[in-house]
C-alpha cells in the first residue's frame, strides 16, 4: 500500500486582525496591503508588510501567524517561520492558536518529504532518523490542535495518514534490511574534529570577504554571504554533536552536575558563535561587507574555545602546524599595511597575521597538559597491545601507532619550551609590524612543529588537507616561466634572482592559485545547491499527494 505524505502547508491568512491603541489603521493598513500581495504570490513582500506591522503592533498573535505564513514560502527561512507560528500557537484566540499548531505540524512533514524526496527505500542512517522524527513532531502539532479543537478534522486526518505513512515505510525498511547485508556505517566525525572544521570554514568566510572589500572585481558579495551560509547551516549538526558528546551516563549525582556544568558552558558558547554568525549573514546578506566582517572575527572565538577544551595532544599538535605554515607563509607575502577600514573596526592584514599567530602561541603553552594527558592514554593502549599479544586490539592503536605517540611525546617534552618562546615572539614581533624580524621565528616554531608531529598518525581530516594542497602545488612549474609579480617592487629588476627571492615568488603564485581553487569549489557548491532546490521543486510538481487544504 503507498500512502501519500503531507507536503503542502495550510496557508491560510488570517484577514481579521483586533489591534488596540494609538496608529491602528496604520497597521490595519500594512495588514491589508501584506494579504494582498500574499494573495498576489509576492510573499517577500507580504512578509516585508507583516514585519512592518509587527514592529508598529508587537506580539500581536494574529500578525505573527501571517509573517509565518509569508515566511513560510522561503526555503531559507523555515526556523523563522517556525517561530512566528510558534508564537501565534500561545494565542488566547483559539481560531488562531489551532491554525498556528496545524501550519507548525504541516511544516514538519514537510521537512520530512524533503528528506524523503520521493524514495524512502533510499533513506538510511541519520537522514532516516531525522525523517521519522520529523514526522513525529508533526503528529504531536496535530494532537496540539485536538487538544484546543477536539473536532478538528484535517489534524485527525493528517495523524491518519502520517501513521500509515510511517508504517508502510517502516515494512519497506525492514523487508530491504532482511535482503541486504547489513550497512557499514562510517565512523561518526568526532566533536573536535567539526569544531576544527567549522573554525577553518569560519576562517575562509572572514578572508573572502576582506578580499572582496579590498578588491570588489575579485570576489562577488554573493559568494562572501554564500560560505558563511555553509558555516551556519552545520550549526544544527553542532548542537546535536554537544548533546550526545555530553550525555551523563552514570548514576554518581556529582559526576552527573559535572557534566551538566561543561555541557552548559559549551551550549553558552554556541549560543554565542551562532549570535555572531547569524548577525555576520545577516549583514551579508545586505551586502553590508564591512559591518559582516567583525561579526566573522567575534564567531571564531568561542569556535577556538570550545576546541582548546576538548582537543587532545595529536589534535593540537597537527593544528598548531597546519596554522603555523599557513600564517608563515602570509607573512612573506604581506608587504601591505594599509587598512581595510579603520573606521569599520576591520583588521589590518598585519593584525589578522598577529592574531593567528597568538592562536599558535596559546596553543603551544597548552602542549605539556595536554602531553600529560594523552600520556595516560598512551598507558592504556600499551597496556591494551600487551594483553592482545601485539595485534591491534578492536578500537585500539596499532604497536606503529603507539610507538610514534611515544617518539611526539618526548620531542614534545624536549622542544615544548622552546616552541612557546618562539611562538610568543613571533606574535610580539607581527604586532610591532616587524614581519621581517617574525619570520625567523615562526620558521623555528613550524620546525619544531613538524618535528613532533613527524612520527604520528595523520587525522582523516589532515590527509584530505594535504592532498587538496598537492592538487594544487605548482612546483612542477618552470624557473624561467613569466612572473607576474616580477615588477611589483618587491625586488632589484638589476640583481639575479636568489635562491629565496625565488621561493617567495613560488609561494605567491601558490597562494594565488589555493585562493582561485578555493572561490572555485564556493562558485561549484552554490551551483549544486540550486540545481538540489531545481530538483525539490519538480519532484514537487510530479508527486501525487493527498491534499487536505
Amino acid at each position: 500500500m503507498n500512502h501519500s505524505l503531507i507536503t503542502k502547508t495550510s496557508f491560510a491568512i488570517l484577514v481579521l486582525v483586533t489591534l488596540m491603541g494609538a496608529g491602528e489603521e496604520g497597521v490595519r493598513g500594512r495588514v491589508a496591503d501584506g494579504i494582498r500581495k500574499y494573495r498576489d504570490s509576492d510573499f517577500a513582500g507580504a512578509a516585508k508588510e507583516f514585519a512592518d506591522a509587527d514592529l508598529l503592533v508587537p506580539d500581536n498573535p494574529f500578525i505573527q501567524f501571517n509573517r509565518g505564513c509569508a515566511e513560510s514560502h522561503d526555503e531559507e527561512n523555515r526556523d523563522g517561520a517556525r517561530l512566528f507560528f510558534r508564537s501565534a500557537a500561545m494565542a488566547r484566540d483559539t481560531t488562531v492558536a489551532v491554525a498556528a499548531h496545524y501550519n507548525l505540524g504541516c511544516l514538519e512533514a514537510r521537512e520530512a518529504r524533503g528528506l524523503f524526496d520521493g524514495y524512502a527505500e533510499g533513506l538510511r542512517g541519520k537522514d532516516r532518523k531525522k525523517a521519522v522524527a520529523a514526522l513525529n513532531k508533526s503528529i504531536d502539532h496535530f494532537r496540539d490542535c485536538l487538544r484546543i479543537d477536539p473536532g478538528h478534522q484535517r489534524s485527525k486526518r493528517n495523524i491518519e495518514i502520517i501513521k500509515l505513512f510511517l508504517a508502510d515505510v517502516q515494512k519497506k525498511w525492514d523487508d530491504q534490511e532482511r535482503k541486504e547485508p547489513p550497512e557499514q556505517q562510517p565512523p561518526e566525525e568526532p566533536l573536535v574534529r567539526l569544531l576544527d572544521k567549522l573554525d577553518v570554514d569560519q576562517h575562509r568566510s572572514v578572508q573572502l570577504t576582506t578580499t572582496s572589500i579590498n578588491d570588489p572585481a575579485s570576489v562577488r558579495a554573493s559568494t562572501c554571504q554564500s560560505m558563511q551560509v555553509k558555516v551556519n547551516n552545520q550549526i544544527p549538526q553542532l548542537r546535536e554533536k554537544l548533546e550526545t558528546q555530553f550525555q551523563a551516563d552514570t548514576s554518581d549525582q556529582r559526576q552527573k552536575q559535572a557534566i551538566a556544568q561543561i555541557a552548559a558552558t559549551f551550549g553558552r558558547k554556541t549560543d554565542e558563535f551562532e549570535k555572531h554568525a547569524q548577525a555576520a549573514l545577516k549583514n551579508l546578506a545586505s551586502e553590508k561587507l564591512e559591518a559582516a566582517v567583525p561579526e566573522q572575527h567575534a564567531a571564531l572565538e568561542p569556535l577556538n574555545q570550545m576546541y582548546e577544551m576538548l582537543a587532545q595532544f595529536p589534535d593540537l599538535v597537527f593544528r598548531s602546524l597546519r596554522i603555523q605554515q599557513a600564517t608563515q607563509q602570509l607573512t612573506r607575502l604581506n608587504t601591505n599595511t594599509q587598512k581595510f577600514n579603520p573606521q569599520a573596526g576591520l583588521l589590518t592584514p598585519i593584525e589578522q597575521l598577529s592574531e593567528r599567530q597568538g592562536r599558535v602561541a596559546a596553543m603551544a603553552k597548552l602542549l605539556p597538559t595536554r602531553a600529560g594527558q594523552f600520556e595516560t592514554v598512551l598507558k592504556q593502549a600499551e597496556q591494551q597491545a600487551a594483553q592482545s599479544q601485539g595485534a591491534q586490539p578492536p578500537g585500539g592503536m596499532t604497536p606503529q601507532a603507539i610507538a610514534g605517540y611515544r617518539t611526539a611525546l618526548e620531542r614534545a617534552g624536549e622542544l615544548g619550551p622552546e616552541l612557546i618562546d618562539v611562538t610568543g615572539e613571533a606574535g610580539q614581533l607581527l604586532e610591532s609590524e616587524e614581519q621581517g624580524k617574525a619570520i625567523p621565528k615562526q620558521e623555528r616554531a613550524f620546525e619544531i612543529l613538524a618535528k613532533i608531529a613527524e612520527t604520528m598518525p595523520r587525522p582523516p581530516q589532515e590527509n584530505q588537507q594535504n592532498e587538496n594542497e598537492n592538487k594544487q602545488d605548482p612546483d612542477n612549474e618552470k624557473d624561467d616561466e613569466p612572473n607576474a609579480d616580477e615588477d611589483r617592487g618587491e625586488t632589484d629588476p638589476n640583481q639575479q634572482q636568489q635562491p629565496e627571492q625565488r621561493k617567495q615568488r613560488e609561494e605567491q603564485i601558490r597562494s594565488r592559485e589555493q585562493a582561485e581553487a578555493m572561490l572555485r569549489k564556493v562558485h561549484d557548491r552554490e551551483q549544486a545547491h540550486r540545481d538540489k532546490k531545481a530538483r525539490l521543486r519538480a519532484s514537487a510538481r510530479r508527486a501525487h499527494v493527498e491534499r487536505d487544504w
